[in-house]
């Protein structure tokens, strides 16, 4: 079982009374992928908006809201993996991108999200 900032997995409340209630610090988010699609034609006007996008991405990673952001080499698909308590919640997220004007997306609920994000690294000696 994960502990701390990573666990994503509510425990059932008599096991977490037993047991755990006082060692585990959940705060039980939801795990969503937001996959989405860019113009074919990136326009000037988009271009203008990734400077203020890339900060608005930057502060949602810091605040552990965004998880993972990525996009294709081809800058034709993008996915982010967000911590949300919804769907609608998360859609308010992606909603308030400063690029939103110029993407369609869809957003999944994850079942399983396993990252070595923030794992330490094993060393060989």
């Amino acid at each position: 079982m994960q502990t701390g900032k990573w666990c994503c997995v509510k425990l059932p409340e008599p096991y977490l009374n037993s047991i755990v209630k006082s060692k585990v610090n959940c705060d039980y988010m939801k795990k969503f992928l937001c996959s989405f699609a860019l113009p074919k034609l990136l326009e000037e006007s988009f271009w203008e908006q990734i400077p203020s996008h890339r900060q608005h991405i930057n502060t949602l990673m810091s605040q552990e809201t965004i998880v993972t952001y990525a996009v294709n080499q081809d800058r034709s698909k993008g996915w982010v993996v967000l911590n949300a308590n919804s769907e609608t919640h998360a859609r308010t997220i992606i909603e308030k991108f400063p690029i939103r004007r110029f993407i369609s997306y869809q957003i999944d609920e994850l079942l399983i999200f396993d990252s070595m994000i923030g794992a330490p690294r094993l060393v060989l000696n």
